[in-house]
């Protein structure tokens, strides 16, 4: 599983991917330094995290992917995964 952004929403996504039986999550993000808050949840609700910076975020298209970023800020993934 993949997410792009990080708000209180990504902490919910992650304890319902724990939930549904995800041992590992891949988050990207606009900013690594501010991800603290997730990566103590996700250690709370035992869930590794994998952190990358959302413009490195194109690499293999993901199996689920849940967005919370602002319109338009990952529009260059869609793309790359389009073609």
């Amino acid at each position: 599983m993949s997410e792009l952004g990080f708000t209180k929403s990504e902490m919910m996504i992650v304890a319902a991917a724990r939930e549904l039986g995800a041992a590992k999550v891949t988050v990207a993000v606009r900013d690594p330094a501010r991800a603290g808050e997730l990566l103590a949840a996700a250690e709370r609700l035992a869930v590794a995290v994998a952190l990358m910076p959302l413009a490195e975020a194109a690499g293999e298209r993901p199996g689920l992917l849940i967005s919370t970023v602002p319109a338009g800020a990952a529009d260059f993934l869609a793309a790359r995964w389009a073609a």
